[in-house]
C-alpha cells in the first residue's frame, strides 16, 4: 500500500502582524493565491500571494486592499475565474455583505466593486458556490432560519445584484457549508434542531429563474442504517 507522509515545504510566512483571527482563502491559479484577514480594528483587508510550488515560498505579489471599514468578522472567499473572486463578510451591526474583487493579472493589485448589502438583520457562516459564469448561491444562518439566494455577478462593472428573495432552507438550523454536486443542485450541511445533530439537505437552483428550493432533506446524518 502507497503512503502518503505529509512534509512541511518552505519557511512559515506572517502574513499580518496584528490581525483577530478571522481568515479565508481562495486559490486563483496554481501558483497565485488569495488571503483575507479581519485586523486589530476589526477591518477586513486581502492580499494576492504567489506561490513557488518547487521551494514552497510565498510572496505578496502587493499592497494589501481593504474590502471592508467596519467591523468585518466571518470572512468567506469564493474563486470565480483567475482574476476575479467574492468576498463575503459579517460587517456592521451583524449584517451580511458582499464585493466583487479584480486581481491585476501581472502585478496581483486588488481593486473592488460596489459592496453589497444583502442581510440587514443577522448574518453568520456564510458559504457560496458558483453556479455559472455569472452566477453563485450564497448561503448564511439568518435570524431564526437558514437561508439561500442566487446573486448575479457584472464581471466588468463589479456589481453584484440578487436575484428574487432569499429562500426559508429551514429553522433553527446552524453553522451551514455547502458542495456543488451539479449545474443546478447542492448539498448543504448544517447543525439541525435535534440537539445539534449534523444534517444535510439537497438543493436545486432553476437555472431560468435562479429561485432556490429545498429538493431532497433534512437527513440526519449521524444515524447510520445497515443492509444485508
Amino acid at each position: 500500500m502507497a503512503q502518503y507522509d505529509i512534509s512541511i515545504l518552505g519557511t512559515r510566512l506572517e502574513f499580518a502582524s496584528a490581525t483577530n483571527g478571522t481568515t479565508s482563502s481562495c486559490v486563483l491559479s496554481s501558483t497565485r493565491v488569495l488571503l483575507a484577514n479581519r485586523d486589530n480594528v476589526n477591518d477586513g483587508f486581502v492580499r494576492t500571494y504567489d506561490v513557488d510550488r518547487t521551494t514552497g515560498a510565498f510572496t505578496a505579489a502587493n499592497v494589501a486592499f481593504e474590502f471592508d471599514t467596519a467591523d468585518c468578522t466571518q470572512l468567506f472567499l469564493l474563486t470565480l475565474d483567475s482574476t476575479h473572486a467574492l468576498a463575503i463578510w459579517r460587517g456592521t451591526s451583524n449584517d451580511g455583505f458582499m464585493r466583487f474583487l479584480t486581481v491585476n493579472a501581472g502585478t496581483g493589485v486588488i481593486t473592488g466593486g460596489t459592496t453589497l448589502e444583502f442581510d440587514t438583520a443577522d448574518m453568520q457562516y456564510p458559504s457560496a458556490q458558483l453556479m455559472d459564469s455569472t452566477h453563485v448561491l450564497v448561503t448564511w444562518q439568518g435570524t431564526s432560519n437558514m437561508k439561500g439566494q442566487v446573486f448575479s455577478l457584472d464581471t466588468g462593472t463589479g456589481v453584484c445584484t440578487a436575484i428574487g428573495s432569499a429562500t426559508n432552507i429551514g429553522s433553527n438550523l446552524y453553522s451551514g457549508t455547502t458542495a456543488k454536486i451539479s449545474s443546478t443542485k447542492v448539498v448543504i450541511f448544517y447543525l439541525g434542531t435535534a440537539s445539534e445533530d449534523l444534517e444535510g439537505a439537497i438543493l436545486d437552483i432553476n437555472t431560468s429563474t435562479w429561485a432556490v428550493s429545498v429538493q431532497s432533506g433534512p437527513h440526519n446524518l449521524l444515524v447510520l442504517t445497515t443492509s444485508n
